[in-house]
């Protein structure tokens, strides 16, 4: 009877000769041997490969016999373990378990996953009992997380966005800003590993939510533009009908219980992401969490904790105005400007200036055009 199953796991033994165990739904896993395979196939075998098989019996032991790809097989030329039986070093997923429904495992694993998002999230990798997306220590398994994408799609995404944006009836600005250096958004999001990342949940590309588009802005010109009431600049903010018109207020603005004109929308990319890798280190993690810490210094072990960024990547932000709610402001901060122009030119102010994302502080997330 023909069954299917996914390679388990390829090593090699004293000798140099490979083995391997094939893992089918329901039944223990069957072993293998490289040298009953065909020639053609030997390169082909490899951690994740689909196959068809079935079983015969060798000196009272179930074998694998009559292997064939069945489909998602991993291409030829996959890194295989080295003689010492430790994982590859460099093929994603080797030494790794995916914690995935048999079925649906038998179905990707090894296959190729065009979606980041579904790829890094919903295919997590688990070495030890912890989940990584990147490991690097000495004679352990490495995950690769950089990424392909698909440039058709994001054009197509882009030209859809901005058909469905003149449609609206709604007069709209458009402008192009490129990352500086490293952005990271949604570091602190949920996730099964130690960061996170923002990436939109049916594309799977980086993106930039409007509501974090606009809170930045707003956060700038309040900073910028306002010295407040004994000190709070917020207040200060609300008493200047510009700035409540573009971003709305509440009853004890100058213009009262205010929706804001300026809609901030999501900010896609308009090529092909970067997706970089980043660690930032806590230095004296057990003088901060001890009870009787010892004193800090370089006596106390780092603890390196790796985290994803997007990199040399443009964004397209988009702006919309509400209906009737063009005319120019006639006092205040934004004098003589219409909301969605004063919007614009803060919006690029800020980006600029301060950046979006985790970690600003120290450089990351500006964007200006190139």
């Amino acid at each position: 009877m023909t069954k299917r199953g996914t390679v388990k796991a390829v090593k090699i033994d004293k000798n140099g000769y490979r083995y391997g165990f094939i893992a089918s739904s329901g039944e223990p896993d069957t072993f293998f041997h490289f040298n009953d395979l065909p020639e053609k196939l030997r390169d082909k075998i490899v951690p994740g490969s689909l196959v068809e098989f079935h079983t015969e019996t060798r000196r009272g032991k179930q074998k694998a016999a009559g292997i064939s790809l069945f489909a998602g097989a991993k291409p030829a030329g996959a890194n295989l373990p080295d003689k010492k039986n430790k994982p590859s070093v460099n093929a994603e997923g080797d030494g790794f378990e995916i914690c995935l429904p048999v079925d649906t495992k038998e179905i990707l694993q090894g296959a190729d996953i065009d979606n980041f998002a579904l790829r890094l999230n919903k295919t997590a990798r688990r070495f030890q009992n912890k989940f990584y997306f990147l490991l690097s220590e000495k004679n352990k398994p490495r995950l690769n997380v950089t990424h392909s994408f698909d440039e058709g799609i994001i054009q197509a995404l882009v030209v859809r966005r901005e058909s469905l944006l003149a449609n609206s009836g709604l007069n709209f600005h458009k402008f192009d800003l490129t990352t500086d250096w490293r952005l990271v958004v949604g570091l602190g999001s949920s996730s099964v590993y130690e960061t996170g990342i923002t990436l939109h949940h049916i594309y799977g590309v980086p993106y930039l939510p409007g509501t974090a588009v606009k809170g930045v802005t707003r956060n700038w010109v309040i900073n910028e533009l306002f010295k407040g009431v004994e000190g709070n600049k917020q207040e200060g903010a609300y008493s200047d009908p510009g700035f409540c018109l573009i971003f709305g207020a509440p009853r004890n603005s100058d213009t009262g219980d205010n929706q804001g004109a300026v809609i901030f929308h999501d900010a896609f990319p308009v090529t092909k992401p970067k997706i970089g890798k980043d660690v930032m280190t806590s230095h004296f993690q057990e003088y901060y969490t001890l009870g009787n810490p010892p004193p800090p210094g370089d006596h106390l072990s780092l603890n390196p904790i790796p985290f994803i960024t997007v990199e040399d990547t443009t964004f397209r932000f988009c702006l919309s105005l509400r209906a009737g709610r063009g005319k120019r402001i006639e006092k205040g901060a934004f004098n003589g400007k219409t909301p969605l122009e004063a919007a614009a030119i803060w919006l690029k102010k800020a980006l600029a200036g301060q950046g979006i994302g985790a970690k600003t502080a120290v450089g990351y997330g500006t964007l200006s055009s190139k």
